[in-house]
């Protein structure tokens, strides 16, 4: 794959409070650690650096990884998907792009970040997929997006932001439902 100079970031910090006080991120999931399904398409992806983002399970959710990983550790992960988020964006490099993946979504084919790459503009705000119209993930976020999101907070990530500037945001559809499923209940894990 012939991804651009983008920075990886996955988000890892969580602490699954919809999980009963299990780390999902740490539950099996066919056959292994569901943290390692996101790690492993990340880590294969051309970057400039991968950074994974961790929290209090960090030296399990580094074990249950391969490759080679910058870790940034989240000290606040009760800010929830904002802070972690921030966290990782945080250290990427002044002027880079990021490829920012959910730790809890699995599914993402390489055929996704292929679709993303070719779609690929420095001028773009941000990258996000679709399936059937409905906007998923993983999302680049150009430098300018980086900067903006260092308002936000709360348990949620940049969506809000990128609609509020969806006319500079490429919109690419994907035939993946992959880009929209992520794990953050028990029964999502026997689906």
């Amino acid at each position: 794959m012939n991804a651009p100079d983008w920075v990886v970031v996955v988000l890892a910090a969580g602490l699954s409070r919809r999980m009963g006080g299990e780390n999902k991120l740490l539950k099996p999931w066919r056959g292994k650690a569901l943290i390692a399904w996101a790690a492993q398409t990340a880590s294969a992806i051309p970057a400039r650096a991968h950074i994974l983002v961790t929290g209090p399970d960090s030296t399990q959710i580094v074990s249950a990884i391969q490759g080679s990983w910058t870790i940034a550790r989240n000290p606040t992960p009760e800010d929830g998907l904002s802070g972690s988020l921030k966290c990782g964006l945080a250290a990427v490099g002044a002027g880079q792009a990021a490829l920012i993946f959910l730790g809890d979504m699995p599914a993402i084919d390489t055929k996704v970040i292929a679709a993303l790459a070719a779609a690929w503009r420095p001028d773009a705000f941000a990258i996000v997929p679709a399936y059937k119209g409905d906007w998923g993930n993983p999302v680049v976020l150009n430098p300018a997006a980086i900067v903006a999101c260092a308002d936000l907070n709360g348990d949620r990530g940049a969506r809000a932001l990128l609609a509020a500037r969806a006319g500079e945001v490429i919109v690419v559809d994907v035939d993946h439902p992959g880009v929209l499923r992520d794990f953050d209940r028990p029964e999502d894990f026997t689906a």
